[in-house]
């Protein structure tokens, strides 16, 4: 009998083991009862973080907008150029 199908087999076996696992350990313990918690919660970790900054100016973004590129006639002959072609 070729020990492929069944090395496969325990590999899914092992894999959904693992997950349950991993499940069992990382869920949360109770259950929340209130439902503006976890945004509560957010706040309080984005006031205490040093770095942050709010990013509703353009300032605040770290992005610039640069003007528009004007053609260049001396490209005209070269590959990517704006010249005919």
């Amino acid at each position: 009998m070729n020990s492929a199908p069944l090395f496969l087999a325990g590999a899914a076996g092992l894999a959904v083991v693992g997950s349950l696992l991993v499940w069992l350990v990382s869920r949360p313990r109770k259950q929340t009862s209130d439902p503006h918690e976890f945004r509560s919660t957010l706040r309080a970790m984005s006031r205490g973080h040093h770095g942050y900054r709010p990013t509703s100016g353009p300032e605040s973004s770290g992005m610039r907008v640069l003007p528009p590129e004007s053609p260049d006639p001396t490209d005209e002959g070269r590959p990517g150029g704006t010249g005919g072609g």
